[in-house]
């Protein structure tokens, strides 16, 4: 009886496009991750005052310490999201850049009228 080896070469394309799926890293779960971040009402309050700060202390002030200050926010009012990490903070429109698990979101302020409102998108 011969046994028949297997060409392991001609196969490996398919394992290539396996992909483990992992429910925390799904792209819903990171957009529930980031609604949560957006309805806080603590960490909201937060943004707006530093938006509120910045529009005076601009020419003063690094953006980058605003960015740090709202990442901390959300860590302290949203402890279970550990994996939230600042990537950039922006000034126009003034928001933050983050890391949420293995994507990317921007968290930005949007002028409605006379209240500031706050947006999201995958970036």
């Amino acid at each position: 009886m011969v046994k028949k080896q297997l060409n392991f070469k001609k196969h490996l394309h398919f394992l290539k496009n396996i992909r483990i799926f992992n429910p925390q890293t799904t792209k819903s779960n990171i957009m529930e991750r980031i609604k949560e971040i957006i309805n806080n009402v603590t960490v909201g309050k937060v943004m707006y005052n530093l938006y509120d700060r910045w529009l005076d202390e601009s020419e003063y002030e690094d953006i980058n310490e605003y960015g740090k200050a709202i990442v901390n926010s959300i860590h302290v009012h949203l402890p279970h999201l550990k994996d939230v990490s600042l990537i950039k903070a922006t000034k126009r429109p003034f928001g933050v850049k983050l890391q949420v698990g293995d994507k990317k979101a921007h968290i930005f302020t949007k002028i409605k009228g006379n209240y500031v409102q706050l947006c999201a998108k995958m970036i």
